[in-house]
């Protein structure tokens, strides 16, 4: 089943609703109004689950603050997207692993591309301090990636 953005367009959105806490704090009441805001402001150090914060979204692009610390995504799970994903780290340290094997290590300023439906998992991320990621999710124009 093919969702609209307006929908639930999360396939794994059980997994990201058991394993992480949602805020909308960053976005603007208003169209019309700036949202005022600093992505290494207001950083939780103590959290149950990581945190996911909206800061904009549209019609088939969501841009999202991850904090973690410590977390990890729950054994046996796997994201599975519909949509491409662009990550940064932008403090603190993180592990991915996908369903190939494959680990990539990330620290402040490694980012990365992942291709709607590769299945992956946060493997880790440090306990020494948050973690702040950011996500940007989007539905891939042919041409639009850097590789192409």
């Amino acid at each position: 089943m093919q969702l609209t953005w307006g929908q639930s367009n999360w396939k794994d959105q059980e997994i990201r609703d058991r394993n992480h806490a949602r805020s909308t704090s960053f976005t603007s009441q208003s169209n019309d109004e700036p949202a005022d805001m600093n992505l290494f402001e207001n950083v939780p150090t103590h959290l149950p689950s990581e945190l996911i914060e909206v800061l904009a979204e549209g019609e088939s692009v969501r841009i999202e603050r991850i904090v973690s610390t410590g977390h990890s995504t729950a054994p046996g799970d796997w994201y599975d997207q519909e949509q491409d994903e662009w990550v940064v780290v932008l403090k603190g340290e993180a592990r991915l692993r996908f369903s190939d094997a494959k680990v990539i290590s990330m620290q402040p300023g490694d980012h990365l591309l992942i291709p709607a439906h590769q299945r992956h998992r946060v493997d880790w991320t440090t306990p020494k301090e948050p973690t702040i990621w950011l996500a940007i999710f989007f539905e891939k124009v042919s041409g639009t990636f850097l590789e192409e």
